[in-house]
């Protein structure tokens, strides 16, 4: 059975190496440089985390009610700075609903059907990829945001 652990890093190469010792020394030297930039680096996800969100709402359903996908978008966040986002569904939040996120990403499952048994009245739920695709898609534009937030820090720095 899967877990339901959804996480993905955002790619960003060229800020990887150094990002963290660069904003712990920027904190000491320009605390509100270092607020600035964080701030840039969370407006760079909101995007993506706004487009997966999206995603999850209006994936496809058995039914009309959108209660399960509205928790799955509420449980989705991004964590860390720069270099070091990372998009993931917090399962846990979910309860007895935690597959689901995995499960839906996979393209669907077997959806037990009330008052019959596994193998003789189990129906397919169908599911689409939502949370690698959506943040591909954001690729190109997410890592020219965060790059343009590091290039526009280090002038106002003289460097």
């Amino acid at each position: 059975m899967p877990t339901g652990k959804l996480a993905i890093k955002a790619h960003c190469p060229e800020l990887r190496a150094g990002l963290a010792s660069f904003r712990r020394k920027l904190s000491r030297v320009e605390p509100e440089l270092k607020d600035a930039l964080d701030r840039r680096f969370a407006e760079a996800a909101d995007p993506v985390l706004n487009d997966l969100r999206t995603a999850i709402k209006t994936a496809p359903g058995g039914h009309s009610g959108t209660n399960v996908r509205d928790s799955i978008a509420n449980a989705t966040r991004v964590t860390g700075l720069g270099a070091n986002q990372t998009f993931r569904v917090y399962s846990s939040w979910l309860g007895a609903k935690a597959p689901l996120p995995a499960l839906y990403e996979k393209g669907g499952w077997f959806h037990p059907t009330w008052g019959r048994w596994r193998n003789n009245g189990a129906q397919w739920q169908d599911g689409k990829p939502w949370f690698a695709t959506t943040i591909e898609s954001h690729d190109k534009t997410f890592r020219n945001a965060t790059l343009q937030a590091a290039e526009d820090v280090f002038e106002r720095l003289n460097f």
